[in-house]
């Protein structure tokens, strides 16, 4: 049995019992699974939320996380390739931004300075308008520089939030989010959480349509 503080964010775990958040300013659950037979009020069911059978939700909570309105930084125009790995031109434009410990300025470059700072990355789409409606998948790939390392390691994170390595090749990047109908604005929220360990992780993100073209940040975070 927990009750949650006004604007909780629960990231990761098992719940359990009577879960009763803040109605005016519900707790934010996310990657969470409650336990069978649990009682959820006043709070907000995230992303990979998981109720087992017979968990009871009151009409306060919602299955939609609010969307991201803080203004990001622009990363500029984009980069996109066809199938063969060919670059192509495209009109697609993104933004994104990273915030440490809930700052409402986001940033292209910010540092996480303590194991404990609660990093927040996102990041805008303005897709191409020969684009809009097509059915797409959005991509995620990240670079992680090592302190005591000469050579980067290449990851790239797939639909359940997992890193996984990555060849260096756009055209073999798994899908962060499959199967998205492209809209004119589209936002990636791509982490919120902590950070462990040290070095340097650079950011890219994009989007894939069925022909294999991929469009993606030209800019990273």
């Amino acid at each position: 049995d927990v009750t949650l503080a006004a604007n909780t964010h629960i990231i990761g775990g098992r719940l359990q019992g009577r879960i009763k958040g803040d109605e005016k300013a519900p707790a934010l659950l996310d990657n969470v699974r409650v336990l069978a037979g649990s009682h959820l009020s006043g709070v907000t069911l995230g992303k990979n939320v998981v109720l087992e059978k017979g968990v009871r939700v009151d009409k306060v909570a919602s299955t939609e996380t609010p969307p991201p309105s803080a203004k990001l930084p622009s990363l500029g125009k984009a980069t996109a390739i066809d199938a063969k790995g060919k670059t192509v031109t495209t009109a697609a434009q993104f933004a994104g931004g990273v915030a440490i410990n809930g700052q409402e300025t986001f940033a292209a470059k910010a540092p996480a300075k303590r194991l404990a700072d609660m990093v927040d990355i996102r990041g805008q789409i303005t897709v191409d308008p020969a684009h809009l409606g097509k059915k797409g998948e959005l991509v995620v790939y990240l670079t992680y520089q090592l302190p005591s390392q000469e050579q980067p390691i290449k990851l790239m994170l797939d639909a359940h939030g997992n890193l996984l390595p990555w060849d260096d090749k756009v055209t073999s990047l798994v899908a962060f989010q499959p199967s998205t109908t492209l809209a004119a604005q589209q936002s990636v929220t791509i982490y919120h959480g902590v950070l462990l360990g040290s070095g340097v992780l650079t950011v890219h993100f994009g989007y894939r349509l069925p022909t294999g073209k991929v469009v993606y940040s030209g800019k990273a975070l």
